[in-house]
């Protein structure tokens, strides 16, 4: 018996596309976002925070209004008893300075000159 052989290898070719001269144009990046655990609670957190620091100046400012009220009674009453003009009295100061800021500017220099000469002595 014999045997043949072939010997030409076979070569197999696949079609090839063209490589273009421009790059292709990057694939569209879709984000997803979504908040963690810990974001979350800081939310809350933030939420709580602006809910009771604003329920704090609300009541902060009914105090003052309060104060700035019960000053308004005892000038006019002090009006009254002394005879003294309200327009007169009313000039000494400007109608659009709130005077609480001014108090407490008063308070907070006294409260330092305190501590201040303390170490001093």
């Amino acid at each position: 018996m014999s045997e043949t052989v072939c010997e030409t290898p076979l070569v197999l070719t696949f079609p090839q596309a063209k490589l273009s001269v421009y790059p292709e144009p990057d694939k569209p990046i879709t984000v997803v976002e979504t908040r963690t655990e810990l974001e979350r609670q800081m939310g809350l957190l933030r939420q709580k925070f602006q809910h009771y620091t604003g329920d704090m100046f609300r009541s902060l400012r009914s105090g003052i209004d309060s104060v700035v009220n019960a000053e308004h009674r005892v000038e006019s009453m002090f009006e009254f008893v002394n005879g003294i003009d309200a327009d007169r009295m009313s000039s000494l100061w400007a109608k659009d300075e709130s005077v609480t800021p001014n108090a407490l500017y008063v308070g907070v220099a006294t409260l330092a000159s305190m501590v201040f000469t303390r170490h001093r002595m």
